[in-house]
């Protein structure tokens, strides 16, 4: 027996089950044949073992992580052939040590990679934070994909995904933007502009991150631009650059324009075009007269005799919920203080970061950048809430003169919806029967701060609307001047831009339309 720190891979075919279906032994085997030979040829010039075969997959060992995952990277770019169908190929790696024994290998980073995989989508290729420790991050374009947990693994698993030169994997974000038509860009020839619309999705590309020219780019980006709308496309940046980057809440975009280019044509390609000859006519005057935009958590007390303690997750979309990847950071709520436990790199709170796994006891006025956006902590004097925490928009609902909004669980048709997040998992019950039929029940905070038709938001004019609380026993509050308003229901309550309206655990605010 040998023990040895290696890079452990995984690979294997996407769909293969299924188009395998109906095949004979002789196909299988002489897929598998071929696939051994494909993984053969592409890994050992980098100086991998295949160890075994798993069915359609292979685990092979790397004496070096940076070789482990360029091998990955070349990999997932190729496909194998089945019959008249092309399959993609899945890859995942983990570094630490393992043991050799009799042709085989065993150990924590085989279990990681293995699960790893579990996880990978067709033509990508994913690996642990060890690895991308280990490898030469100069060699390797990088993103983060999130923080999964996974059975058989102790702690929480920070991942990250090798970017092929053909690739540039868009977030949901400018997804969303390609098919409005909202990303504007700047480079060395177009400059920031003065202000952007708050849905604009601005990609900055074609700068050297440690010129000079790039630093004053920085300085004039608008101050009013959200962190969470910018994002900067790179092949590869050195570590302290990225930091310092992300640690403002930006986005790093990984890719060559080129590549980011076809993956734009792509999305925008999946638009459907109108069918037909008819002309077309559209109300054009479709502007807004005001927006209301959720923003943040309220951090209520755990309910005597019911909870001890709650959490929810920050997202990568910048919501507040429950997830099972993604997960920048967990909001701890307990008698005893709120605290944030960190799992992504990219946090930092009041400017100096935090590396994941701490846990932060969050304090007035604390400043917490994510690569979600920007995030304020406010601390509130009231028995049923301890704080807000108030971030960029996640979710809007635009509104005109004339409209009266309902707010609620299941809101009137044109309302805004305040989903019920279950999330069960994520309560320390008390002990005692209360908390048993609260269990039982399926109760959560959701159901029991939040009516399922709670407040109606009225517009009487571009500057003038109000908060009427329908619920007879659901409280809704205004946070404005640093306090916490109870509103008595059935009574209007005059609004102003940028009061945040506080409901359960969700933080709405009032803003100007855009443009």
């Amino acid at each position: 027996m040998t023990t040895a720190t290696k890079t452990v891979v995984f690979t294997d075919l996407a769909n293969y089950t299924q188009s395998t279906a109906g095949a004979d032994r002789e196909q299988i085997r002489k897929l598998i044949e071929d696939h051994e030979t494909h993984t053969r040829n592409l890994f050992e010039p980098y100086g991998g073992e295949i160890i075994k075969g798993l069915g359609d997959a292979f685990l092979t060992i790397f004496d070096s992580a940076t070789a482990a995952v360029r091998a990955c990277m070349d990999i997932v770019e190729t496909t194998v052939a089945v019959g008249d169908k092309d399959l993609r190929i899945r890859a995942s790696a983990a570094t630490g040590d393992v043991e050799l024994i009799k042709g085989d290998c065993f150990g924590e980073a085989v279990n990681l990679s293995a699960r790893i995989n579990s996880k990978v989508p067709a033509g990508e290729a994913w690996f642990a934070n060890r690895t991308r420790l280990c490898m030469n991050q100069k060699e390797v374009p990088w993103e983060t994909v999130g923080v999964y947990e996974f059975k058989g693994i102790p702690d929480p698993v920070q991942c990250f995904r090798a970017v092929p030169p053909s690739q540039c994997i868009l977030p949901e974000a400018i997804e969303k933007a390609a098919r409005s038509g909202i990303i504007k860009y700047i480079d060395p020839s177009t400059p920031p502009a003065n202000r952007y619309n708050r849905d604009d999705i601005i990609i900055i590309r074609g700068f050297d991150v440690t010129s000079d020219e790039f630093a004053v780019m920085e300085d004039n980006i608008p101050v009013s631009t959200q962190p969470s709308q910018v994002y900067l496309l790179v092949t590869t940046i050195p570590g302290k650059e990225r930091n310092q980057w992300s640690s403002k809440g930006y986005g790093v975009l990984v890719g060559t324009q080129s590549a980011l280019a076809d993956s734009i044509q792509t999305i925008r390609s999946e638009i459907p075009a109108a069918s037909g000859s008819q002309t077309l006519f559209m109300d054009l005057d479709s502007g807004s007269d005001l927006s209301l935009d959720m923003v943040g958590m309220a951090l209520r007390n755990p309910f005597p005799g019911i909870m001890q303690s709650y959490s929810y997750d920050l997202l990568s979309d910048g919501s507040f919920g429950f997830g099972s990847s993604g997960v920048i950071l967990k909001v701890e709520v307990s008698p005893s203080g709120n605290r944030l436990h960190i799992l992504s790199p990219d946090v930092s709170i009041n400017g100096r970061r935090i590396p994941p796994g701490t846990r932060e006891t969050l304090v007035a006025g604390a400043i917490i950048r994510t690569s979600a956006g920007q995030f304020r902590y406010n601390a509130v004097s009231d028995n049923d809430y301890r704080g807000i925490i108030v971030g960029p928009p996640t979710n809007s609902h635009e509104a005109r003169i004339g409209d009266a909004i309902e707010l609620g669980r299941e809101p009137a048709f044109g309302g805004f919806e305040l989903k019920d997040r279950e999330g069960l998992d994520r309560i320390q019950w008390c002990a005692g029967g209360k908390a048993q039929k609260a269990k039982q029940m399926g109760y959560t905070l959701d159901r029991a701060m939040i009516g399922r038709k709670q407040a109606i938001l009225s517009v009487n004019s571009a500057s003038e609307f109000g908060l009427t609380p329908i619920h007879d026993r659901i409280p809704t509050y205004i946070y404005s001047d640093e306090r916490l308003q109870r509103l008595p229901p059935k009574k209007n309550h005059s609004l102003n831009f940028g009061e945040l309206i506080v409901v359960g655990t969700y933080v709405l605010c009032v803003n100007p339309p855009v443009g």
